[in-house]
């Protein structure tokens, strides 16, 4: 019973461990209902597996183990404070183990908290040196806090334990402010044909090389290599073009006159939507707004549609139009005591998910206070810069060609149905004009948005905050219009898309 446990295990077949577990008679009560537990867990069970971890914990409960994977169970509840509680216990019951500290970073980091996040993701480095993954945590975690110099070291301390860690290889390149030389290009070349390394790891080195040659001027190697990681990635993603293309026809079928919305007007009237493209030059904005002593900035927020899926958890079209007025109240409402704590220090908040630009009717009728900005760049650059990106889950259409610029036509067509549907709620911002005239931009957006002016906006690199997506590198550099026409580098490949 025991060696066909074990081996379940190893090979990750839950079903199995479920029924090995519900079976065996013999083992300490605690450890079956922990396996029974992680089992039910990995199978999408997280209800049943608190039930099982409950029954772990009453019976054994001063284990580190158990209060790990009560950690994990209770993370994917949703119950992230009793998460982080239990994960604490844990890294406090066993001093030497490094699950929990670990557990307690990613958590931390996740729930955009990167100051916090980064001591238990040194402990768990110092409890066990050679964690890999706490290494790579750590490394994201040290660019978002804009200490660029520590995260070069803390990536290629985990190259130095595992040559092949993808997330490692993807972290210094997606600093896009440090190149790789000519050692890290042919490691990274031999990488790529190696066998035995994991389609995750592979993807990652993919994308790594495909950088390290474009930024030794190898054009055509890189390109290549792009188009390789690229599809690497979209074989392992599942995403239907079409599915989503009736998804916008239905939107703009179904969302044809504005509708009055219920209660207070001026709801939401500190918040500022930030959308659009990915890549687009948003996080710029943001870093701009956030240098004003109002405005915290709050980055990439799931919460808009984690509200709207409270109410169809597929994100329907026709049910989401179907809400009444005084539904979309309560989803703002909602919406604004999930964000609350980036609004406690400074009365402003920005919210810059890029795709909450399929939701600004809901948007409008939830805050109608709101303001909303569509951050512009040329679609050209815009494309170009995505494929250069290795999206985590985000942007399934980003690793096809066909299919990212299907993407962007759909961007446009649901944009100017918005803008025809009530065209006086979206501030369109330009890239190109913002760092080609960044006072002049500044002022009149500030203006529009009922903001004073502060000199400060127009230095945004001196902004000292945390910043997690993939521009945190480049933002904290001084504004320059080095990111325009990007696209002319493969002129042949993006010359009859629109800009």
């Amino acid at each position: 019973m025991q060696g066909a446990l074990a081996r379940a295990l190893q090979l990750k077949r839950w079903t199995e461990v479920e029924r090995l577990v519900m079976a065996d008679s013999e083992s300490e009560p605690s450890e079956r209902m922990r396996l029974l537990a992680v089992a039910r867990l990995n199978l999408g069970r997280p209800e049943e597996a608190y039930a099982a971890i409950q029954a772990a914990t009453e019976f054994a409960p001063q284990s580190a183990p158990i209060w790990t994977n009560r950690g994990s169970i209770l993370r994917t509840l949703g119950r992230l404070h009793e998460a982080a509680d239990a994960f604490e216990r844990a890294a406090a019951l066993d001093p030497t183990l490094a699950a929990p500290c670990f557990n307690l970073g990613k958590l931390l980091s996740s729930d955009a908290r990167l100051r916090a996040a980064r001591e238990p993701l040194l402990e768990a480095t110092r409890r066990d040196p050679k964690h890999v993954e706490a290494w790579c945590a750590l490394g994201r975690v040290e660019v978002g806090l804009g200490n660029v110099t520590a995260a070069i070291a803390t990536f290629r301390r985990a190259l130095a334990l595992r040559p092949t860690t993808g997330a490692a290889w993807w972290g210094l390149a997606n600093l896009k402010t440090v190149a790789f030389d000519r050692a890290d290009q042919a490691q990274l070349d031999a990488l790529w044909v190696q066998p035995n390394i994991g389609a995750d790891d592979r993807t990652l080195i993919g994308f790594a090389r495909a950088h390290a040659h474009l930024a030794n001027g190898e054009d055509a190697t890189g390109w290549r290599a792009l188009l390789d990681a690229n599809a690497l990635k979209r074989s392992h993603l599942q995403w239907d073009l079409q599915r989503h293309r009736n998804w916008v026809d239905d939107v703009i079928r179904l969302w044809q006159q504005p509708r009055q919305p219920a209660g207070d007007p001026a709801r939401g009237s500190n918040v500022i939507f930030i959308l659009g493209l990915p890549r687009s030059g948003s996080t710029l904005l943001e870093q701009v707004l956030a240098a004003h002593s109002l405005v915290s900035a709050a980055s990439e927020l799931p919460d808009l549609q984690q509200v709207l899926r409270s109410h169809s958890p597929k994100l329907d079209a026709r049910e989401l139009a179907a809400c009444s007025t005084e539904d979309f109240a309560a989803l703002g409402t909602q919406y604004l005591q999930r964000t609350e704590r980036w609004r406690a220090e400074r009365p402003w908040m920005v919210d810059k998910m890029p795709a909450n630009f399929l939701h600004i009717g809901a948007i409008r009728l939830m805050l109608p206070g709101a303001h909303i900005i569509d951050m512009r760049r040329d679609l050209r650059d815009c494309a170009y810069s995505c494929f250069l990106q290795h999206f985590a889950h985000t942007a399934p259409w980003s690793n096809d060609l066909a299919e990212l610029k299907a993407w962007c036509a759909d961007y446009e067509r649901l944009m100017q149905h918005w803008l025809a549907f009530d065209g006086d709620a979206v501030i369109r911002v330009h890239y190109e004009a913002l760092v080609a005239s960044p006072e002049h931009v500044t002022t009149s957006l500030l203006e529009a948005i009922g903001l004073p002016w502060e000199p400060g906006c127009c230095q945004p690199h001196e902004v000292n905050r945390e910043v997690r997506t993939a521009s945190a590198a480049q933002v904290r550099e001084p504004m320059d219009q080095r990111g325009r026409g990007r696209w002319r580098r493969f002129e042949s490949v993006f010359s009859d898309w629109p800009s």
